[in-house]
């Protein structure tokens, strides 16, 4: 029911901070002014709105979008506020609701500044108090700026404390901020030691710290995404760090976490380290993730697991955005895919001429990798030297060196562990040209079977070379392969000639390589 009554009114509160709404009770006190001021005016309260700690610098506050939109839908003839510093604090903001409101009928009134209605007059008073006021909150702003740049030149940590510490209230200048919690902070440091020995995965890292007691802040089970963030943050060794300024400093606080630890904690997460169970963003339930879309939206589909009443776990796909595709069985995708491949059929033509084409890339790229693996040892060998030069300077006591020399020795043995791994990785790639096209082979001919086979890295790049621009999925209708350039046209062209001998792009030759070298390997 609309109400038209010429003296209805609606008041809007806000306070920028959730202390100034509980301890100060400023609320309150517009409150009382606000109805007073419609009492003395004869205006019909209807109801109230209000923000409490939510800025004015933004429009984009809960309470004040609910009172636009019941003004909309009701005849309010009066919106009252104790001044227009509480309606907003940007004057192009200001302006703008302003005059919606003017143009359905609502007039905006101030207690504190009875001046501003619709004369000229008025309009020119409102804009000059709107003004006053953006001036207010952005020079506010430039002094919260310059504080905060402050405090965190001086090494005080800017959020709230991370797993591990507690925060200082009130903490002098020049002084902690944070500081360990002796419960939580040694378990943050069992987990990046645990961590550090590469001899579990994350998860499993996790789910041992959990089973020990280890939670967020709040109480809750650290979610893995979450445990990654943990042992990325560099506070656990006494540094802060700002996104903002793109800059890490010594801070003012006690670390709880050793520095070569969360190193090699950081060389373990980045692949940089050999270990035993290396850490990975793919999961082998979800090989579609992200590869297959929603139809409706675009939007790449995640996959997540989930817990029945009788505690059975169940794989699934979801578009989080528009949720089309919603609670879409991993394992239906993976057979519906699958199904796909079969139908993937190369000509006889591919099949005679591709022995050529793959057995001259061959070469090629084994040549590089000769290249490759010839200039990584020589690196090798001088990063060696060079660490081996350190050592003696150190143990002849020079005066120089013995200050650095554990970072400098920790760079060198750094350094060394990566160029070991990339030799590895090189030497991996070696093998007959002859096992080579005996598995492209097959796989041309039973690409399906090829596929199911493979782990779920070697998955994901057969599909995404197969289909570079992924495939849509349509609950109705299943995988959609409508205008998709597949993997055996391009061969084709290849081979006939009507493709550049360069490697095309997102397009490696031997195309299959990635799945052949693993599977050579473990035959």
């Amino acid at each position: 029911m609309n109400i038209k009554e010429a003296n209805t009114a609606v008041i809007y509160e806000r306070v920028s901070s959730q202390r100034q709404a509980n301890e100060n009770n400023s609320l309150a006190n517009q409150m009382e002014a606000t109805k007073a001021h419609c009492e003395r005016n004869g205006w019909q309260v209807i109801t109230v709105f209000n923000d409490p700690g939510k800025s004015g610098r933004s429009i984009e506050r809960p309470g004040f979008q609910q009172m636009l939109a019941f003004c909309k839908e009701k005849r309010i003839r009066y919106v009252v506020v104790y001044d227009l510093s509480r309606f907003a604090r940007n004057a192009t903001d200001q302006g703008n609701a302003i005059a919606e409101l003017t143009k359905r009928g609502t007039l905006v009134r101030s207690v504190s500044e009875p001046n501003v209605d619709e004369t000229s007059a008025g309009r020119f008073a409102g804009n000059v108090i709107a003004a006053s006021n953006q001036l207010f909150s952005d020079a506010l702003s430039e002094r919260t700026q310059e504080r905060m740049r402050f405090a965190f030149e001086s090494g005080r940590y800017l959020r709230g404390a991370p797993v591990g510490y507690n925060n200082v209230r009130r903490a002098p200048q020049g002084q902690a901020n944070i500081v360990p919690d002796e419960v939580t902070a040694p378990l943050v440091s069992k987990a990046f030691e645990l961590m550090a020995t590469g001899n579990d995965s994350p998860s499993g890292v996790l789910k041992t710290m959990t089973a020990m007691g280890l939670r967020s802040k709040k109480g809750k089970r650290l979610s893995l995404h979450s445990f990654l963030n943990l042992l990325r943050n560099p506070a656990y060794i006494g540094m802060v760090r700002s996104n903002k300024y793109r800059e890490t400093r010594r801070g003012l606080h006690r670390a709880i976490v050793e520095k070569r630890t969360f190193q090699n904690v950081q060389l373990i997460l980045s692949g940089k380290k050999a270990v035993v169970a290396p850490y990975s963003r793919n999961r082998a339930d979800f090989p579609l993730r992200r590869f297959l879309r929603c139809n409706e939206c675009g939007t790449p589909l995640t996959g997540g697991a989930s817990r029945s009443a009788t505690g059975k776990t169940y794989d699934y796909y979801n578009c989080y955005k528009c949720h089309a595709v919603k609670s879409l069985s991993a394992n239906k995708a993976a057979a519906e895919f699958s199904e796909l491949l079969k139908h993937l059929q190369p000509s006889a033509m591919l099949i005679s001429e591709f022995p050529a084409v793959l057995k001259a890339q061959w070469k090629v790229r084994m040549a590089d990798n000769e290249a490759v693996v010839h200039k990584l040892r020589a690196d090798l060998q001088e990063r060696r030297e060079s660490q081996a030069k350190l050592l003696a300077k150190y143990l002849n006591d020079d005066k120089n060196i013995v200050p650095y020399f554990e970072q400098m020795n920790r760079r060198f043995q750094e350094e060394i562990a990566a160029l070991e791994s990339q030799i590895a990785e090189a030497d991996a790639e070696k093998a007959t040209f002859e096992q080579l096209w005996e598995f492209s082979k097959s796989l041309l001919v039973d690409i399906s079977t090829a596929w199911q086979k493979a782990d779920v890295s070697q998955k994901q790049k057969v599909q995404n070379v197969l289909f570079p621009n992924g495939l849509r999925y349509d609950p109705e209708k299943g995988i959609l392969n409508s205008e998709n350039d597949c993997l055996f046209n391009r061969l084709e062209n290849f081979v006939s000639g009507k493709m550049n001998m360069a490697r095309p792009e997102r397009f490696e030759l031997p195309t299959f390589w990635f799945v052949a070298r693993r599977s050579i390997q473990l035959s």
